[in-house]
């Protein structure tokens, strides 16, 4: 068990990928992410979840950020606010909007996935601790997300796709 003066310290290191996490798990819906990160804070901090040692730090702080998400979806269903509409973001394509859309038909599942091992730089096993999920059932969704924006990707005129990220593919 950490000391309360080394856990603190290991709260501010990772406090924004906690952010960034809590962002994507609330819909990118920032008044419940801030809500989310305050009460995985309270948690930790009254010992109501324990960091034991079984995992990294950060995959478990990530992994108490998802599963308070999910407490907050699950209590308070009124907070949710849906997703920006996407056909009002189609006006103008550039690499960077494909992409957008490609992650847009994503499941949310997929998308977690994706942004965990693309930009947070876990691995498949890492993911599946943070999202609570099967190994085998996160490699499914990291291969079909892939194809999916492969597909995308692929589809569109090629000089408009920003060249990095066909090595994701």
């Amino acid at each position: 068990m950490l000391r309360r003066r080394r856990l603190l310290q290991q709260l501010r290191v990772h406090h924004a990928d906690a952010l960034n996490w809590a962002l994507i798990c609330c819909d990118y819906d920032r008044e419940m992410a801030g809500d989310v990160l305050r009460t995985v804070y309270v948690k930790v901090l009254e010992g109501n979840a324990r960091f034991a040692g079984r995992a990294m730090l950060r995959t478990w702080l990530l992994g108490v950020v998802r599963n308070t998400a999910r407490e907050v979806r699950r209590n308070n269903v009124a907070l949710l606010v849906p997703l920006p509409d996407k056909t009002a973001r189609q006006s103008e394509m550039s690499g960077s909007d494909v992409i957008d859309r490609a992650m847009d038909e994503l499941s949310d599942m997929q998308r977690q996935v994706i942004y965990l091992v693309f930009h947070r730089e876990f691995t498949l096993e890492g993911a599946a601790s943070i999202l609570d999920a099967n190994v085998g059932s996160i490699r499914t969704h990291y291969h079909r997300a892939k194809q999916k924006i492969g597909s995308r990707l692929a589809s569109n005129d090629q000089s408009d796709v920003e060249k990095p990220y066909q090595s994701i593919l």
